[in-house]
């Protein structure tokens, strides 16, 4: 099953990412070779920079100013 496929597949079923975290090989292998959406323009490439927008207080340590390790779970 290829990644566009496990997607469309298990669009309503949360567990879906669980898989992912547990078989992180798979999630490597289609990061090389496929879109996740019929929607995407295409793999993201090496150049491109991405950023992960946090905008949850209770994702920063309040002590530190840092963000927790759970924010990216």
């Amino acid at each position: 099953m290829d990644c566009l496929e496990f997607f469309n597949n298990n669009r309503e079923n949360p567990e879906k990412c669980k898989f992912l975290q547990g078989n992180p090989e798979q999630a490597l292998d289609w990061e090389q070779s496929c879109s996740a959406s019929e929607y995407s323009p295409g793999l993201v490439q090496d150049v491109e920079v991405l950023y992960r927008q946090v905008f949850i207080p209770i994702h920063v340590d309040d002590e530190t100013g840092k963000l927790k390790p759970a924010c990216f779970d």
